[in-house]
C-alpha cells in the first residue's frame, strides 16, 4: 500500500509540473472589470492562450475556434470521473461537437456527427432554439426539455447536447465559441 501512495503522489507531481509548463499568461487586455463565472469542470481560464479566449457574444457561432484541441481543453481529460471510456477521447469528442454546434448554427452542417458516448447523460447544454433561449447548461432534464421541445415535439431549430460530465460540458462550450455559460440548477 505505501508504494501505491508514493506512485500516486509521483504521478500527480509530474502532471502538475507538465500542466505548469503549458500555462500561458493571459494578456492584460483580456481582463475585465467583472470576473467571469469559472468554467465548469474546473478549467483554468488563466491557462487559455489569448487567441482561444472568446468573448460572450450574441454571434457565438461566428467565433473561430482552433481545430486542434487547445491545451486547456486537453487538460480536462484527467478530471473525468465517470465511466471507463478514454478521457482524452471523450474531451476531444465534446470539443469537436462544440465546433459542430457552431457549424450547425451557421448552416454548414445539419446534425452532429461522429461517435456518441454510451455513458449516462447528466448535463444538458442548450445553445439555441426557435424561441430565442439564452444559452445555458443544466443537470435538470425538465428544464432542458422545456427549451428543446415545443408542443411535445423536438424543436428543429434547437441546438443542444448532453454529456456525462462537467468537463465535457466545458470542452463543448469552448468548442462552440463561448468562454462560459450560466449553469441553471
Amino acid at each position: 500500500m505505501p508504494i501505491c501512495g508514493y506512485l500516486l503522489r509521483l504521478v500527480i507531481g509530474i502532471f502538475n509540473r507538465l500542466r505548469a509548463l503549458f500555462k500561458t499568461p493571459v494578456a492584460a487586455t483580456l481582463v475585465t472589470a467583472v470576473e467571469p463565472d469559472p468554467l465548469p469542470g474546473g478549467a483554468d481560464l488563466a491557462a487559455l492562450e489569448p487567441e482561444t479566449v472568446v468573448a460572450q457574444a450574441e454571434d457565438w457561432w461566428l467565433v473561430e475556434t482552433p481545430e486542434v484541441l487547445p491545451a486547456v481543453v486537453a487538460a480536462l481529460g484527467p478530471r473525468l470521473r465517470t465511466g471507463n471510456a478514454d478521457s482524452v477521447h471523450r474531451i476531444t469528442c465534446a470539443y469537436t461537437r462544440g465546433r459542430q454546434a457552431a457549424a450547425i448554427r451557421r448552416g454548414e452542417v445539419g446534425v452532429f456527427s461522429g461517435p456518441r458516448s454510451e455513458l449516462r447523460v447528466r448535463y444538458y447544454v442548450v445553445l439555441a432554439n426557435g424561441r430565442g433561449v439564452e444559452p445555458y447548461y443544466t443537470r435538470d432534464y425538465r428544464t432542458y426539455l422545456e427549451d428543446v421541445k415545443f408542443q411535445g415535439v423536438f424543436d428543429v431549430q434547437a441546438i443542444s447536447h448532453g454529456f456525462a460530465s462537467e468537463a465535457e460540458v466545458t470542452a463543448f462550450i469552448l468548442g462552440a465559441g463561448f468562454r462560459s455559460l450560466p449553469h441553471l440548477r
